[in-house]
Order: C-alpha cells, then structure tokens, then sequence
C-alpha cells in the first residue's frame, strides 16, 4: 500500500507536546499511520466544511479529543496532494479553528481548492 505524505501544522506539534499520555499519544500515532494509508472510517461523519472557502476539515476523534486535519497540495517535484494535520483540539474548540482555516482557506484559487477535493483512485 502506498502512505500518504503528512504535514503537520506548529499547534498540531505543540498540542501534540503539551499531551502527558503515553497512551493518548500513541492512539494519535496509530489513527496518523491509519489515515495516511488510506483507512477512512465507515458510516461516521467526520466532514466539516470551512463556511466560505468550501474546503472540507475533516475530524477524527481520538479518545475524547479531535485530530483536525485537510487535503493540501504541495509541489515537490511536480504537485501532489497531502494530509494537512492542523491540531488536536477539545470538541468545544473546533469552530475556532475552523474560522482560522477559512481565513487561510480563502486565499486558495477554486482551482487549488478543486484540486484538493480530487480523488485519484488508481493510486
């Protein structure tokens, strides 16, 4: 199976630090390695959608927090999408952070935002 690059923002790092749970973070580890080999979870909604880029956030909780995270593009040798991992964050704390995202998100072209909303399912 292929993995998926992951980047992951400064708050995500800090949150990640900030965590005093060996457990806790290892089960943040485990749903990184899963999401970046492709698992998706079935028939849980995890979607949010920043209000005016229309960039889909997608949340995964991980024992009472969540793991905030997008599609972003980046150009190595040529452009290729990867997981964007923004932070970890309470429920409660989530909106904040998306209207954040929507202010970054709102600097993004409709092509850009297109081609992070591209599925390739031939690998």
């Amino acid at each position: 199976y292929v993995m998926s690059q992951v980047l992951f923002s400064d708050d995500f790092r800090k949150s990640f630090r900030k965590m005093t749970s060996t457990r806790m973070k290892k089960s943040v580890l485990n749903l990184l390695l899963c999401l970046a080999s492709g698992w998706r979870p079935k028939k849980i909604n995890v979607d949010l959608v920043c209000e005016r880029s229309s960039q889909i956030v997608k949340h995964f909780k991980v024992e009472g927090l969540y793991v905030v995270c997008s599609i972003d593009i980046v150009k190595k040798s040529n452009y290729m999408q990867v997981l964007k991992v923004w932070d970890i964050l309470p429920l409660e704390e989530i909106p904040k952070l998306l209207k954040r995202l929507d202010n970054i998100f709102n600097m993004y072209t409709d092509d850009f935002i297109n081609r992070c909303k591209q599925k390739c399912l031939n690998g």
